[in-house]
C-alpha cells in the first residue's frame, strides 16, 4: 500500500506461470534460491524479515496462478482466523516486478469470488473489530500500550488500521483494484460509495495520524532508538491533541458506518465500549429465605411486649428459620413445648 513508515517488515510473494507438475522439483528449487537472496537483500536494506513468514521463502506465498486461485478459494471456504488473517494480508497485493497482467487477472478473479461470497467480507469485518481507535469513553485520547509502552498509543493499530481495514473492505466489495488507502478512498468517491467531502475528510484524518506517527518515529531515530508505532499523548500540545482526536473521531465514524452496512448493526461498539447485558438478561437475585421474627429465648420473650408477641408467628411453625433455636422440641411435642 506504500504505507510502511520507518518500521517496515517484509510482506512479499511470487506469482509464477503455470508449469507441469513433473517439473516442480527443478523449477521450484530455482525460485527458492531466488527468494532467499531476494529477502536477504531486503533485510540488508532495512526491511526486516517478517516474523509471520509472509515471504516468498515460504511455500505458502510462492505459487503458480492456478495454485493461487485454489488457495484463495480455500481461504474463503474455511473462514478460520488464520485464513482470514492471510486473506487480509494477501488482498493488498500489487505487482512489483514483471508482467502485471497475471496480477490484474488474479485481482479480477478475487473480485468475482467475493461478489458471490459476501459472508466472507462479514467474517473479515468480525476479525477487524479489534482495531478500535484510541479514544476513551468521554472522547479523549486513551493509552493502548502495555508493559514498556504503558501510557502510549499505538497509532498504527489504533489509528490508521481502522481506516485501512474499512477502506479495504469497501474496495473488495466494489471491485476496486487500487491498494493504497487514499487511492481506494478516491475510487470509492467516484463510485458514490462515499461522498467527495467525506473522502477528503478521511484523507485529511489519515494524513494527521500518519504525520504524528512519522514524527514520533523520527524522534526515536534521533534519540538512537529503534522506531516503533507508539507515541505519548502527554508530550503533545493542546492543539495537536485536539487535531488528533478529531481525526480519530472521523475514522471511528467511517468504521461504524462500514460495520452498519455490512452487518446490519446500526449501533456499533468498538473495543473502547464495554457491552453491558440488558436488564432483562441479568440473573435475578436469590430470593431471601423467610426468617421467623419470634424471640429465640425466654428472656427475650419476657422483654417483648405482649401485643408484639401475639402478632409474631411461632418459631419453626409457619416458616423454618435458617438459624436453629436455642432448644429443639422433643419428638411428639408441640412447637412451643420445652
Amino acid at each position: 500500500r506504500g504505507e510502511s513508515f520507518l518500521a517496515p517488515d517484509q510482506d512479499n510473494g511470487f506469482l509464477l506461470a503455470d508449469y507441469p507438475d513433473d517439473e516442480h522439483t527443478r523449477i521450484d528449487a530455482w525460485f527458492v534460491d531466488l527468494a532467499e537472496r531476494f529477502t536477504a537483500a531486503l533485510d540488508k536494506a532495512g526491511f526486516e524479515f517478517c516474523k509471520g513468514g509472509v515471504m516468498a521463502t515460504n511455500p505458502l506465498w510462492r505459487k503458480t496462478r492456478a495454485q493461487w486461485r485454489d488457495q484463495i478459494a480455500l481461504w474463503i471456504r474455511r473462514r478460520s482466523p488464520v485464513a482470514l488473517l492471510y486473506a487480509d494480508i494477501f488482498f493488498d497485493f500489487a505487482a512489483a516486478w514483471g508482467d502485471p497482467a497475471p496480477a490484474l487477472e488474479l485481482r479480477r478473479h478475487v473480485a468475482e469470488l467475493l461478489a458471490r461470497e459476501r459472508g466472507f467480507l462479514h467474517a473479515m469485518l468480525g476479525e477487524d473489530r479489534r482495531l478500535g481507535v484510541a479514544l476513551g469513553f468521554f472522547g479523549g485520547l486513551k493509552a493502548t500500550g502495555t508493559g514498556e509502552h504503558a501510557g502510549e498509543i499505538d497509532l498504527k493499530i489504533n489509528g490508521t488500521m481502522p481506516l485501512v481495514a474499512s477502506a479495504r473492505l469497501w474496495a473488495l466489495a466494489k471491485g476496486v483494484e487500487a491498494t493504497g488507502t487514499r487511492e481506494r478512498l478516491a475510487a470509492l468517491a467516484k463510485l458514490d460509495v462515499v461522498a467527495g467531502a467525506e473522502a477528503a475528510e478521511l484523507g485529511e484524518a489519515f494524513e494527521i495520524v500518519t504525520f504524528v506517527l512519522l514524527r514520533g518515529q523520527l524522534t526515536d531515530v534521533a534519540a538512537g532508538k529503534a522506531p516503533d508505532n507508539f507515541v505519548r499523548p502527554d508530550e503533545m500540545d493542546k492543539r495537536e491533541r485536539e487535531k488528533l482526536i478529531d481525526a480519530l473521531k472521523t475514522i471511528d465514524r467511517f468504521a461504524a458506518r462500514t460495520r452498519a452496512v455490512f452487518t446490519g448493526t446500526l449501533i456499533w461498539r468498538s473495543r473502547r465500549w464495554r457491552a453491558r447485558p440488558a436488564p432483562w438478561s441479568r440473573p435475578r437475585p436469590a430470593r431471601r429465605r423467610c426468617r421467623s421474627r419470634a424471640p429465640r429465648t425466654r428472656r427475650a420473650a419476657a422483654r417483648t411486649p405482649e401485643r408484639w408477641r401475639a402478632r409474631r408467628p411461632a418459631p419453626n411453625a409457619a416458616c423454618r428459620s435458617p438459624r436453629p433455636t436455642m432448644k429443639r422440641a422433643r419428638p411428639g411435642c408441640g412447637p412451643r413445648d420445652p
